[in-house]
């Protein structure tokens, strides 16, 4: 070292230390370091497998999306991981010719690298800059947003400033962690929640029998959280504002999208009951596609007829072939369906000559319960026509005076 004095002196730290690192030691840091971000990845690639399979009975298209997202991730790692290594091997093979020179100053260390008596590079880190930290029995290892940097644990003075220094970045870093744990949750929790939400409405209003867009409230209290927890962060001085506009546009999106519940009277709240109600008295499931219209005040050419509730449902190309719950395969399979639409249902139902296409079809008395069978006795009817015709389903609720 004596030699080299004009060399290992010129940064003139408080403190100044010299190691040299070997490729097993080399190794082990590069695994300390990349664990936690294998970790994340994980946990990510994690909770959107759990959240497809959560999907599945609901919206298979944004089961199999989430699905794909989580495959996504795994992908990522793989990749980034396989780089990540690559680059550290190759370091690995001149590691050994390197010493290390740290000068430590009151609010940076300096770290030049030498190679062959000569200078290869320096840098400089901020105490302040330091992101994370870890250690294992040889080394501390500590990061900014740059790059990772490591020291020997064993060569360092036992009054060095470094241990102080180390120790509040490891406490900042701890601090950040929370934080961090506390802003993924809100994150996944508003997101998933959100994701839910419009891809499973228009099921959830089937069973509760209503457009329920007040559903979109439930989210609120998340997309809040997620801004409160930004505002924390920033007096923390920690990243926040990509989580305080995210919470921003959900909680936009979820009053919009709210308030329409107000805009839905009483009406289109008995059309979805129509179709809850069709499902529990035939004992059939009935998808919801993305098109749905609902009718009122709709008179048929027969003075006999008078209709309560219209409904008009058209299928996409996507949720005839693939819907849900299989329409075309299951439903239609039930015994109770008609194939084809029967002449004796065209002299009891409004628009017989759109009816008279249908591939299939259902009559049910709402007043005896029965199933297709035409009612004969006089007086007024109530009755609920189901017909399907190719990607398209009509249900019509009405009563008939015979």
């Amino acid at each position: 070292m004596d030699d080299n004095d004009n060399i290992y002196t010129v940064n003139s730290g408080n403190e100044q230390y010299i190691m040299s690192v070997s490729k097993d030691e080399y190794m082990n840091i590069y695994k300390l370091s990349t664990r936690q971000r294998n970790k994340s990845i994980l946990i990510c690639a994690l909770i959107f497998v759990v959240s497809a399979l959560i999907f599945m009975p609901f919206n298979s298209l944004t089961s199999l999306v989430l699905l794909c997202t989580g495959l996504f991730y795994i992908l990522l790692m793989l990749i980034g991981s396989h780089s990540i290594k690559k680059n550290w091997v190759k370091k690995s093979l001149i590691i050994e010719n390197r010493q290390y020179l740290i000068d430590v100053f009151d609010e940076k260390l300096s770290l030049s690298i030498i190679e062959n008596y000569e200078l290869v590079s320096k840098v400089s880190i901020n105490y302040d800059s330091i992101i994370t930290i870890k250690e294992n029995d040889e080394f501390f290892v500590f990061s900014d947003d740059m790059q990772v940097y490591f020291i020997r644990k064993s060569i360092i003075r036992h009054d060095s400033i470094l241990f102080d220094k180390f120790r509040k970045a490891t406490e900042k870093y701890s601090k950040i962690k929370k934080h961090n744990a506390v802003t993924i949750t809100f994150l996944v929790l508003t997101f998933g929640l959100y994701a839910f939400v419009v891809a499973c409405k228009d099921n959830i209003a089937l069973h509760l029998g209503n457009p329920c867009y007040w559903i979109y409230f439930t989210v609120l209290p998340f997309s809040l959280g997620m801004i409160i927890n930004s505002l924390v962060r920033k007096k923390r001085d920690i990243k926040w504002i990509p989580g305080l506009i995210a919470g921003i546009i959900i909680s936009v999106l979820c009053i919009i999208s709210g308030i329409e519940q107000v805009g839905y009277n009483k009406y289109y709240d008995s059309g979805y009951n129509v179709i809850a109600e069709t499902e529990k008295h035939l004992g059939i499931d009935i998808p919801v596609p993305d098109y749905i219209n609902f009718y009122k005040e709709f008179y048929s050419e027969d003075n006999r007829i008078e209709i309560i509730n219209e409904i008009d449902m058209e299928f996409t190309e996507l949720e005839y072939v693939e819907t849900k719950i299989n329409y075309v395969e299951k439903i239609i399979s039930y015994d109770i369906w008609k194939k084809g639409f029967p002449d004796d249902f065209l002299h009891i139902v409004p628009y017989p000559d759109y009816f008279a296409d249908s591939e299939y079809s259902i009559l049910y008395n709402v007043d005896t319960k029965e199933i297709n069978t035409i009612p004969t006795e006089s007086g007024t009817h109530r009755l609920v026509i189901i017909a399907y015709y190719y990607r398209t389903l009509d249900i019509i609720e009405y009563t008939i005076t015979l």
